[in-house]
């Protein structure tokens, strides 16, 4: 069996994703990105409002050891808790309002619906990440 070959391949932070498609709300983030999950997640987990962080994160984790950061503890300090868990993969829920972030605010609790599943945050250079994200 032949070895995939790494491309380059265009992304952005999450935030500015959903901050372009005006997006208020997010009720489910599934994320599955090879083993960068923390290097996506841990700047948004730190940058966004609390009415953008998801109610449920749906994450591989089966690749933590490619891991840089401790996004277990980042998830764990802003009110994630796992909830259940497969061969891999993680659900994580946090409740509406809660948030341990200095100077966070509750989420509040009333929210535009508007489903983005089109666009999907990979590491790139703009995120400092520079590695190859695509295979053929």
């Amino acid at each position: 069996m032949g070895r995939a070959k790494e491309k380059p391949c265009a992304s952005a932070p999450l935030l500015d994703i959903l901050t372009e498609a005006k997006v208020n709300h997010v009720d489910v983030l599934k994320i599955d990105i090879e083993g960068y999950e923390d290097r996506a997640l841990i700047p948004f987990l730190d940058t966004a409002p609390d009415s953008l962080l998801p109610k449920h994160i749906m994450m591989e984790d089966s690749e933590r050891d490619r891991w840089q950061s401790d996004l277990m503890g980042k998830l764990a300090q802003v009110g994630y808790r796992t909830r259940a868990r497969s061969r891999g993969n993680a659900l994580l829920s946090r409740k509406e309002g809660q948030t341990d972030r200095v100077g966070g605010n509750p989420a509040p609790t009333r929210f535009a619906r508007r489903p983005v599943s089109h666009r999907i945050a990979q590491p790139s250079s703009r995120s400092g990440l520079g590695e190859p994200c695509c295979k053929d």
